[in-house]
């Protein structure tokens, strides 16, 4: 009756070598002298040690553990329980994840301070896990804000995270009420950069806009800033949607929009279409430089042609742009023709002694042959005032001055030369 609950002879004999050579090796290794002097040269392994499941227990490892964290930090590092981790300072936590754990479970014990330390420029975790992670850490967000103010210098974690969607809105209120502080002390540094950026991309609610706006303590500055940012992403948002121009109800908006806003914002400009900038220049505006780059760089050979025809200079107003036609040579080939083809126009016009408009004036000045052309044209017409004052940019402003002068006395109801430009001329003995 008893056979069923009878263990094999070997059975017993392999549990009696397993136990003794168990016990014999828990003296021999895990008694505290052993765990002492192995930690003295080699913490990792005995905390390895310590933490093994099948020589020591909970109540053992607690106890070489409630030792061992009494050890200076070189010694203690190793032992350190996760829900301990923030005791230490941020770099005894920096060390620790650099040198002991770099595990998913440490990333989210570390406080929030060494965690942005950490984590600013994203080497340790792909961004997704670390951004998934803020979304639901608020005090993670405001430790990288404060980490970004301290350093002036916006980490690549942020820069990331801030593109990533809309702030949740404890975030959003987090990073305004920082930049407020800042306004408060006369600082618009890396934080208020920042919140511009995102208030372009993104919008902002009437309830942040109003906290900022309706705050005493915030700057002038800082309120403008925030103005002009929510204008262009207002103006983004509707060019973007104009974009095709498909309909004459979306036509008569867009002619609207371009005749009620005196400043099309740069980030507005740079989303339209070829047809809208069409009108948006016929209606009497003009690219930002920063524009002009980006759809030059962005956009095809005929948006290039319509700028190099229709903007002030030929569209090239700052090294920028000309970058990007280096990078783009099509587009210089194409810009040098337009320029030979303006120049051409212009001078059989002033050939033909027909008066131009102000833009061909402009474009006078502008090509590689101004010097000659102006002097010709001046010889039948004049020059309207805030135009004059380019003639000293050529270089035969003496010359045309003196032309000039010569043709006022001839023709006193058509010409009037500007005194300022009398006196420079005066002043340079070229009258």
């Amino acid at each position: 009756m008893f056979a069923p609950n009878m263990v094999p002879v070997s059975t017993v004999c392999s549990y009696i070598v397993y136990y003794t050579g168990a016990i014999f090796w828990f003296l021999v290794l895990f008694n505290p002298l052993s765990i002492f002097l192995i930690n003295l040269f080699k913490p990792s392994l005995s905390a390895k040690m310590a933490h093994s499941k099948t020589y020591c227990g909970d109540t053992i490892c607690g106890f070489y553990t409630y030792l061992a964290l009494k050890w200076p930090f070189k010694w203690a590092k190793w032992w350190i329980p996760l829900d301990k981790l923030r005791d230490y300072t941020v770099r005894e936590q920096e060390i620790y994840f650099n040198d002991v754990h770099r595990g998913k479970e440490v990333l989210w014990a570390l406080s929030p301070e060494a965690w942005a330390r950490l984590m600013k420029n994203i080497y340790a975790y792909p961004f997704k896990v670390l951004a998934d992670g803020m979304r639901e850490r608020n005090d993670l967000f405001a430790a990288l804000l404060d980490l970004t103010s301290k350093e002036g210098k916006e980490r690549e974690l942020l820069k990331q995270y801030m593109h990533y969607g809309a702030l949740p809105k404890p975030q959003m209120e987090i990073l305004v009420d920082n930049v407020r502080k800042e306004s408060s002390q006369g600082k618009h540094e890396v934080l208020f950069r920042i919140l511009c950026d995102y208030i372009e991309r993104c919008g902002f609610s009437k309830e942040m806009t109003e906290r900022i706006l309706n705050d005493d303590a915030a700057s002038q500055l800082l309120k403008d800033e925030v103005a002009d940012s929510l204008t262009a992403h207002n103006q983004r948002v509707q060019t973007k949607n104009l974009f095709n121009l498909s309909t004459l109800e979306q036509v008569e908006a867009w002619q609207k929009f371009c005749e009620t806003n005196k400043r099309i914002h740069p980030m507005a400009q740079q989303e339209m279409s070829l047809n809208q900038y069409a009108m948006f220049h016929k209606l009497g505006h003009s690219l930002d430089a920063g524009a002009i780059a980006y759809l030059l760089w962005h956009r095809d050979e005929k948006m290039a042609e319509l700028i190099f025809r229709t903007e002030p200079k030929f569209g090239i107003l700052d090294e920028k742009i000309e970058f990007v036609l280096r990078k783009h040579e099509g587009f210089n080939l194409l810009l040098q023709d337009v320029i030979k083809d303006t120049e051409e126009d212009l001078r059989k016009r002033i050939s033909d002694r027909e008066e131009l408009s102000i833009e061909q004036m402009n474009k006078m000045f502008d090509v590689p042959s101004a010097a000659e052309l102006v002097c010709d044209y001046i010889a039948f017409h004049p020059l309207p005032d805030d135009l004059q004052t380019r003639m000293l940019a050529l270089p035969n402003a003496s010359t045309l001055i003196n032309l000039y002068d010569m043709r006022e006395q001839s023709d006193g109801e058509r010409y009037h030369l500007l005194p300022e430009l009398r006196e420079t001329a005066k002043e340079n003995k070229w009258m």
